[in-house]
């Protein structure tokens, strides 16, 4: 089968599922959840692979799921991702009215496009004429040091790390001692559980915090927390506060 006569046919294909991936679109887009929370489009997404014929891994970072389409050979395979989560946009016109949560950045559609491929890669019939199988995706996102002025920041990943409040866990305007340089990996930064229901994410790190007096040598490294920046924008309580750049010492020369 010519490559020309494969893509019609999944063309095709899809062509005849456009009701369902239509009505499937509209049912994420009017499902968001926020990130580490999409039980039900997970469901929903597992639902739809299922149903055609793929079986699903779930659980995968808590609400992810894998699903593999074989082929009829090996050879280089293609990964479709999709996100599930959105955002809180309250205000947002099919933002949902208890959360807040909206598909503002589109996410739905991804979804959407995904399981129309798989849809039409199933249904066309050509899957024995496809190569490639296994599929293995790793993510490396160290925490990195970001520097500005004698001002230090932290990033996992695409992720900005703050400090909140809400974890209890000492003054934010203590200096970091010096030594940190702009695109150091950090080692020692771990996965906690959140101490509150609107953190998605939490980390905890053990740093040199506190000036040359409170601190000799960074000899007394200090326990803190972080969570990501848009969990800090979740509760509006006036006694909270967050920090997303801390104070460097300066040397005596300076």
């Amino acid at each position: 089968m010519s490559k020309e006569t494969i893509k019609q046919q999944v063309i095709e294909a899809i062509d005849a599922a456009r009701p369902r991936i239509l009505a499937l679109g509209d049912e994420l887009l009017h499902t968001p959840e926020t990130a580490f929370k999409e039980t039900r489009s997970s469901a929903i997404m597992r639902r739809e692979l299922t149903s055609l014929g793929l079986p699903c891994r779930d659980g995968l970072a808590l609400t992810g799921l894998r699903a593999d389409l074989r082929s009829g050979g090996g050879g280089p395979t293609v990964a479709l991702l999709a996100e599930l989560d959105a955002l809180r946009v309250p205000g947002h016109p099919d933002a949902d009215p208890v959360t807040g949560a909206a598909h503002a950045c589109g996410h739905h559609a991804q979804g959407t496009a995904m399981i129309g491929a798989a849809a039409g890669l199933t249904a066309a019939g050509v899957l024995n004429e496809l190569a490639g199988n296994i599929v293995e995706i790793k993510f490396d996102m160290p925490v990195i040091v970001h520097t500005l002025a004698h001002n230090v920041a932290f990033t996992r990943g695409p992720v900005l790390l703050a400090r909140d409040s809400r974890f209890g866990d000492g003054d934010f305007t203590e200096p970091f001692r010096r030594g940190l340089k702009d695109g150091q990996r950090m080692t020692g930064f771990a996965d906690v559980c959140t101490p509150t229901g609107d953190m998605w994410m939490a980390f905890s790190a053990t740093l040199p915090i506190g000036s040359h007096h409170e601190n000799p040598e960074g000899a007394l490294p200090q326990t803190v927390f972080f969570c990501d920046y848009a969990s800090v924008g979740n509760t509006w309580h006036r006694d909270n506060y967050y920090r997303t750049w801390f104070p460097e010492e300066y040397a005596p020369t300076e």
